[in-house]
C-alpha cells in the first residue's frame, strides 16, 4: 500500500515538473483574451496564438513612413547669411578680382558678409548680401558695374559657408557640426560626415529636432521609393541625435537563468531572442506555460501577452512576436518551485527550534 502511494506521488510530481514537453498533437492550453482592472488601470490579457501573432506583431510595429513635412523641403539655391564669404570674379579686370594679390586663397581674397548683412565692393560700396543667392548678387553687382565698365563679364560664388549649420551628436563616431552649403545636405550625408554610426548606435532611433518639432527616423527600415532617409534634406539649425542601444532595452525577469536588461538590435528583438540572451528558462523552476510580456501603454492601460511554451513548438510563435523598448518579459515559477521556496524558508527556523528544544532537554537531563 505504501509503495502504491509513493508511486502515485512520484508520477504526480513528474507531471508538475518544470521544463518543456515536445508533442506536436498537444491541444492548446489556456488561450485567454480577457480584461481586468489593476490600480485603476485597464489590463488586457491576450494569448499569443498562430491565429493572432501576425495581427499582434503588425500592431506593435509602427508603419515605416517618413513624415510628409520632412520630405516637403526641396533643394533650392543657397542664400547668404552673416559671415559667409563670397568671391566676385571680373574677367579682364584682375584688380577687381584679386585686389590683394593672386597668391591668396579664395577664402582670404573673398568678401565676408558683415554683421549688417553687407559686403564691400570697389566702385560700388556696400552691397546688401544677407538673404540673397549668388545669382541675385551677380545681377546686382553687374548692374552697378555696367555704369563704370563696358560690358563687364563677372561671376559670383560662395567660397566660405559659415552662417548655416547642422549639429550631429549622440552615437556617432565623431560628433560634429556640419555646414550647410550650396550642395543639398541629406540626413544620411550629415551622419556620414561625422564618421558614421558608432558600434553601439541604434539606427532605428535617429532623432531630428527642427523648429520645436521632434521626429524619429529608422535608417534601416523599408520605405517606399523616394521617401526614405536619403530624401530628407536638412536645414540651418537642425539637430540630429543618434540614440544608443542602451537607451532602448527590454527587461527579462522571473525564472530565467540570468535576469537582465536586453538592448534591442536596431529596434528589433523577438521574445525568443530576448529569452536566449539571458540563457533561456530556468530548467528547475520555470513554468514554461507562464511566459508573459507586460507592456505599459499609458496611465490608463496595460497590455499583457501570454505565451504557453510548455510545448517547444510554441517558441516559433515567440520568435514572431516583436518586443518594444521597455517591455517587461516575466517568466512565472512552477507551483513546485514556490513550495520549495516556502519550505526553504521554514526549515531553518524549524531546525533552530528543534535544536533549541534538544539543547534544553540535554541541559535538563544533566541537571537532574
Amino acid at each position: 500500500m505504501k509503495f502504491l502511494l509513493m508511486l502515485s506521488l512520484l508520477f504526480s510530481s513528474c507531471a508538475l515538473s518544470p521544463g518543456m514537453v515536445y508533442n506536436e498533437k498537444a491541444p492548446e492550453d489556456g488561450v485567454v483574451d480577457s480584461t481586468s482592472q489593476f490600480q485603476n488601470m485597464q489590463v488586457r490579457l491576450r494569448s499569443i496564438t498562430p491565429q493572432n501573432v501576425r495581427e499582434i506583431s503588425a500592431n506593435l510595429v509602427p508603419t515605416n513612413q517618413v513624415p510628409a513635412e520632412l520630405l516637403a523641403l526641396k533643394p533650392e539655391a543657397y542664400r547668404l547669411g552673416l559671415y559667409d564669404v563670397v568671391t566676385v570674379t571680373v574677367w579682364e579686370h584682375p584688380e577687381l578680382t584679386l585686389p590683394m594679390g593672386q597668391y591668396r586663397s579664395d577664402l582670404a581674397s573673398g568678401q565676408m558678409v558683415d554683421e549688417k548683412g553687407q559686403i564691400f565692393y570697389p566702385y560700388i560700396g556696400m552691397v546688401p548680401a544677407q538673404g540673397r543667392t549668388a545669382g541675385e548678387m551677380r545681377e546686382h553687382i553687374l548692374g552697378s558695374l555696367s555704369t563704370i565698365l563696358n560690358d563687364p563679364q563677372l561671376d559670383v560664388k560662395v567660397t566660405g559657408f559659415r552662417s548655416q549649420k547642422v549639429f550631429v551628436h549622440g552615437a556617432v563616431k565623431a560628433p560634429c557640426i556640419v555646414p550647410v552649403t550650396d550642395v543639398p545636405l541629406t540626413l544620411l550625408n550629415a551622419v556620414n560626415s561625422c564618421g558614421g554610426l558608432s558600434p553601439d548606435a541604434d539606427a532605428s532611433q535617429v532623432e531630428l529636432q527642427r523648429q520645436g518639432e521632434h521626429y524619429v527616423v529608422d535608417l534601416y527600415a523599408k520605405y517606399a521609393q523616394d521617401s526614405g532617409p536619403a530624401q530628407i534634406l536638412l536645414q540651418d539649425g537642425d539637430v540630429l541625435r543618434v540614440a544608443s542601444r542602451d537607451e532602448n532595452k527590454v527587461y527579462v525577469l522571473g525564472e530565467v537563468n540570468t535576469q537582465a536588461a536586453v538592448p534591442l538590435n536596431n529596434g528589433k528583438l523577438s521574445l525568443v531572442q530576448a529569452l536566449a540572451e539571458v540563457g533561456g528558462l530556468s530548467p528547475l523552476s520555470a513554468q514554461s506555460k507562464g511566459i508573459y510580456v507586460i507592456r505599459y501603454v499609458d496611465s490608463a492601460k496595460v497590455e499583457v501577452f501570454h505565451l504557453n511554451a510548455r510545448n517547444p513548438l510554441a517558441l516559433a510563435l515567440g520568435d514572431q512576436f516583436a518586443l518594444r523598448p521597455r517591455d517587461v518579459v516575466f517568466v512565472d515559477a512552477t507551483g513546485l518551485a514556490r513550495w520549495n521556496r516556502v519550505i526553504g524558508l521554514i526549515l531553518p527556523t524549524a531546525a533552530l527550534i528543534s535544536h533549541g528544544a534538544s539543547t534544553a532537554a540535554d541541559i535538563h537531563t544533566i541537571t537532574k
